[in-house]
């Protein structure tokens, strides 16, 4: 910096011999040696005082002020004036010019005043005429002040009074008691007043005004000049000058410390004599110091010299002290001035890009040091101050984005070849992002003393032009895309990936210095996120089907063993055998949900897109993995690689479906969504991989069954073995024998066999799918031991196979469901007692008629019906048969019926006919509305009347003269649901009811009856199903019920009579 300054003492130590700048030399040396004997005699006035003080330290005093104005000639080369003299220098005086204007000739009394610390001092008094102009003249001190009193007693002639009294104050307050205190009017402080000025007052109680003017002569004898900014900035500029130019010269630290010293007295003695503000003062100086120009081994004075008067200003406020601003208006401009030279000699490149502690940014900021001093103290705080604070700012901020501008147009002046533009861009903002994150701190702390933040400012200018850059290159890009070409979209979406992720390094560097202007950019990777999807896409299939080579490849082998392969929940061992190709499967679904991750979206919009993208890739990639794998199980006819292949799937969809909301980070997708879109996408997302997940578990599952098919002939076999165990044959011979010993053994092979599978199953496949698999296993059982059931079985023989089944759950460790099972349906069926099935049989034809609506067609029979309890447990049974509707037409000649009713008590092995006699009512003759009104009564036994299933059989029939009579319906009445009657008589019988009567029908031959049918060995069940089928097959009563005899004989009777007609009727007509 040496050759860049001028000399210092240059203008200081060479003279100007003008004779007009030697008289202005001489003037402001008077003014400055005024200054200094005015706060001198000050304080030597206060040493006086003070009667400890001894004349010896006067005499120092003395000797100091010498050594002052010794200086002050040396300042201002007045080495030959004999003014300057310290001998011939005498107190300063003060010229005060006094005019009273009234209406009416008045005297006042003029008294001069001085404050000490005890007690006030008047040691002046003159009596004052209106309208006469007055002159008096005291010696200046410290803490005057002038106070004027109307005087109305006072003898205008006294002579005495005319003159200025010097005395003591005892004998002043003698001479002054007649004026009248109350008639004080004027009080004039010094500290206040401003001299060479003439001011006007107006006079308390009177009806008068003063105007006063104070001038002051100095000590030379002459007339003050005027001493103010332009003159205090003159002194404080020779006196600098001077001083550092002494310092030069001698090198002397101590003098440098010493003239120092002197020149801050000197300076605050000229700012209490004269009135200045000493912030302005200071400030000055602090202008002075930026202003002189020195080189390094100056700059630790400057500092401490800088620090010294900052730390007196610290507290200084403008907003009380505003005539200091043109001070500070100096001292802003001094700073940029300097500042601005600092540039100069530094340069200003090392803004952008930042560096690291080089040379030149040290220097700068060891030169710049100064002016951050300056800028801490609290003075900028004002709005008219913080101007230059602002200038300072924009110029820095200038320089920062001229280097920002320059340096973006050195790099895309010439592109690398090498690289696309995207690519060529992203490496750009990664240098943005080095440079800045590494090397920002030095100049980051160093305008932090400026007000200012680097990276604020650097970051709001390069975001600027990043936004224009990316925006054009990525609209470039997609406009010279072809998206068929999967080469070209592939590199397409690395380049836009990479800088997307570059923006969003930055990004997250201004983030982590709460920087103002944070970069947005997502809004222009809307259109790109499109394409990205379709890459992952294809990506992903690639990889997925580069994962399913065959499995023994020489290029890549497969480890199946268990202990190779991991659980990505769990990170534990798997405990059943898959292939490799499902982890590698989830590998690449992690990596491309680590790709998307890493983005770190914040666009709502590319969020739910690429979200919900990256879910539908994993439902394509594992639809096209299990569709895959299930083809080459199908192709090889091998067990264990059919269970390991639905392992894999297994393992793969397990892994997806736990797993996918981590991998893709789905809360942090629900700071970005509103709750009601969060909800939609997750809902989305859950129902893609549902779907996808029944898919895959059926392909697993139909690999399951594809084993167990492969095992259904050996276990149909066994079931039948199982199933001829224990057969009542009805034929003995060597056949039938070797048959018997056989299958004694079906029991133990099937559960030998089951238990080899179970023993695969249980080893080879994971939990669910072994779950899925004992079941399948045990269904094909069931249905196979069911096909194989032999019908009409002794009980014992059904309870066997019942407990077979169970044994074979137990080994198979499932649960067999009893109530949906139809094999123990048809167990529990067939190990029912013949008796217990009959009376299902009638429950079951009771039911079917009370729950049969009635319509005007349907045939009905009209009935009071009741019981009354009897002694020796009996039950009397009454009823009226009234009449019946819609009888159908049974005869075919007489086109009408001779219907009658029956009454049966059911089941016959309860209620044989010798017991219980079906009675009849009388025959109706041709009609198919008949009435009867026929009462009738049964006695039954209590035991058999309550019997869940015992019924009343209601039968209509047609009677039939030649042939038998025809059952036009029938009607079941559960004795149970037959009300109790008060009293025997039929005027107790309950009201009367309408009960359907129903053809007889197919339907009403459930499985009761058909177990009952296939019971050949039963007698009981034989009787039972004999009668029923007899009356389904011929639509009337078998000949053993002893239905009709009476109307029997009459028709045989009949029937031969006409026979002979019809004989006889032949022979005429041939």
């Amino acid at each position: 910096m040496d050759k860049k300054e001028d000399e210092c003492g240059g203008n200081g130590i060479n003279l100007d011999k003008t004779t007009s700048t030697v008289k202005a030399k001489e003037t402001l040396y008077c003014s400055v040696a005024a200054a200094i004997v005015g706060c001198s005699t000050d304080k030597s006035m206060g040493l006086k005082k003070n009667l400890e003080n001894s004349i010896e330290k006067v005499e120092d005093d003395k000797k100091y002020i010498e050594n002052e104005f010794e200086f002050l000639k040396q300042v201002f080369n007045q080495e030959n004036n004999t003014k300057c003299v310290l001998e011939v220098i005498e107190r300063n005086e003060l010229i005060i010019e006094i005019l009273v204007k009234s209406p009416c000739p008045c005297f006042f009394v003029f008294t001069v005043n001085r404050k000490t610390k005890n007690s006030n001092i008047q040691y002046v008094n003159q009596v004052i005429e209106s309208n006469v102009p007055q002159t008096i003249t005291v010696l200046e001190e410290p803490n005057l002040s002038f106070k004027m009193y109307q005087q109305n007693n006072v003898n205008s002639s006294d002579s005495s009074m005319n003159k200025t009294l010097h005395k003591s104050a005892k004998l002043f307050k003698k001479l002054t008691r007649h004026i009248d205190k109350n008639a004080f009017c004027l009080n004039i402080d010094m500290k206040s007043f401003k001299l060479n000025k003439t001011h006007t007052f107006l006079l308390e109680g009177i009806n008068a005004t003063a105007d006063v003017k104070i001038r002051r002569k100095n000590c030379f004898g002459c007339d003050e000049v005027i001493f103010g900014f332009e003159e205090l900035q003159d002194v404080i500029d020779k006196i600098f000058v001077y001083v550092f130019a002494v310092y030069r010269k001698n090198n002397n630290i101590e003098v440098l410390r010493c003239n120092l010293t002197m020149v801050n007295f000197i300076l605050q003695c000229i700012t209490e004599y004269y009135g200045i503000i000493p912030l302005t003062m200071r400030l000055l100086v602090l202008a002075k110091i930026f202003d002189l120009k020195f080189s390094g081994d100056f700059m630790n004075i400057r500092e401490r010299i800088l620090s010294y008067n900052c730390e007196i200003i610290k507290n200084a406020c403008l907003l009380t002290t505003p005539k200091a601003l043109k001070a500070l208006g100096v001292l802003g401009e001094g700073i940029i001035i300097y500042f601005n030279s600092i540039i100069e000699l530094n340069g200003c490149s090392f803004f952008f890009p930042p560096e690291l502690e080089t040379t030149r940014i040290n220097e700068f900021i060891k030169w710049s040091k100064l002016i951050t001093i300056v800028l801490k103290v609290k003075i900028w705080d004002n709005p008219v101050a913080g101007v230059y604070v602002t200038k300072l700012q924009n110029i820095i901020k200038d320089l920062i984005g001229k280097n920002i501008f320059e340096w973006f147009s050195k790099k895309f002046a010439t592109i690398d070849s090498q690289f696309s533009y995207i690519d060529y861009v992203c490496s750009i903002i990664d240098q943005i992002y080095l440079c800045i994150s590494s090397n920002h701190y030095s100049l980051t702390n160093f305008l932090t003393s400026f007000q200012m933040n680097y990276l604020n400012i650097v970051f709001k200018l390069v975001n600027e032009r990043l936004k224009v850059i990316v925006r054009s290159s990525i609209i470039d890009a997609i406009d010279e895309l072809n998206n068929k070409d999967k080469k070209e979209l592939e590199i397409f979406t690395r380049s836009t990936m990479k800088l997307f992720d570059a923006l969003r390094q930055l990004k997250s560097l201004q983030l982590s210095h709460n920087c103002d202007d944070i970069i947005t950019y997502e809004d222009y990777f809307e259109t790109t996120s499109v394409f990205w999807t379709f890459t992952w896409s294809n990506v992903s299939k690639e990889l997925i089907y580069k994962a399913l080579e065959p499995q023994y490849n020489e290029k890549r082998q497969h480890s199946d063993s268990i202990t190779s392969i991991r659980s990505m929940k769990n990170k534990k061992t798997l405990d059943y055998p898959c292939f490799d190709s499902a982890i590698y499967c989830l590998a690449i679904w992690k990596a491309l949900s680590d790709d998307y991750v890493r983005l770190q979206i914040t666009n709502n919009r590319i969020a739910r897109i690429c979200t919900l993208r990256i879910i539908c890739v994993f439902s394509e990639n594992l639809r096209i993995y299990s569709k895959e794998i299930s083809k080459e199980a199908h192709s090889k006819n091998s067990a264990i690689f059919s269970l390991k292949s639905a392992n894999s799937i297994e393992h793969v969809i397990e892994q997806i479906t736990q797993n996918y909301g981590r991998f893709i980070e789905i809360e942090r997708l629900k700071t970005l969504l509103s709750d009601e879109e969060y909800f939609t996408t997750c809902n989305t997302m859950a129902k893609i991989i549902s779907t996808t997940q029944n898919v895959c578990y059926r392909m697993a599952e139909n690999l399951i069954v594809l084993f167990l098919t492969k095992k259904k002939d050996i276990l149909k076999n066994l079931c039948k073995n199982l199933s001829n165990q224990g057969v009542k044959r009805e034929r003995t011979n060597l056949k039938t024998l070797v048959k018997s010993f056989l299958n004694h053994e079906g029991m133990e092979n099937l559960f030998y066999y089951l238990e080899k599978i179970f023993n695969l199953i249980e080893e080879n496949l994971s939990t669910r799918l072994r779950e899925f698999a004992l079941q399948k296993l045990w269904n094909l059982t069931e249905y196979y031991i069911k096909d194989s059931l032999i019908i009409g079985q002794s009980i014992k023989y059904y309870d066997q196979m019942e407990s077979a089944c169970y044994h074979i759950c137990q080994l198979l460790k499932v649960v067999w469901n009893t109530e949906e099972s139809q094999l123990y349906k048809e167990l529990k069926i067939n190990k029912t007692p013949t008796e217990d099935l009959i009376l299902q049989y009638y429950i079951r034809l009771g039911d079917r008629t009370i729950n049969t609506s009635i319509t005007d067609k349907t045939q009905t029979l009209t009935l009071r019906i009741g019981y009354v309890p009897m002694t020796g447990q009996q039950i009397l049974l009454s009823m009226l048969i009234i009449k019946a509707n819609n009888v159908p037409i049974l005869d075919i000649f007489s086109k009408s019926s001779d219907p009658y009713v029956r009454i049966e008590l059911m089941p016959r092995y309860f209620f044989p006919l010798e017991s219980y006699p079906s009675p009849t009512t009388e025959i109706r003759q041709k009609t198919l509305n008949p009435k009867w009104n026929q009462f009738f009564r049964m006695t039954i036994a209590e035991s058999k009347f309550f019997i869940n299933g015992a019924c009343l059989r209601i039968s209509i029939l047609d009677h039939d003269v030649v042939l038998f009579n025809d059952i036009a319906g029938e009607a079941f009445i559960p004795l149970s649901t037959i009300p109790k009657m008060a009293g025997s008589e039929i005027k107790n019988l309950p009201k009367q009811i309408i009960i359907p009567i129903l053809p007889v029908s197919n339907n009403q031959y459930g499985i009761e009856f058909m177990i009952l049918k296939d019971r050949i060995h039963d007698n009981v069940a034989k009787e039972f199903c004999d009668y029923e089928l007899y009356i389904k097959n011929y639509h009337m009563l078998p000949p053993l019920c002893n239905d009709d005899n009476e109307f029997r004989t009459e028709a045989i009777k009949t029937l031969d009579k006409r026979k002979k007609q019809i004989k006889t009727v032949i022979k005429n007509a041939f």
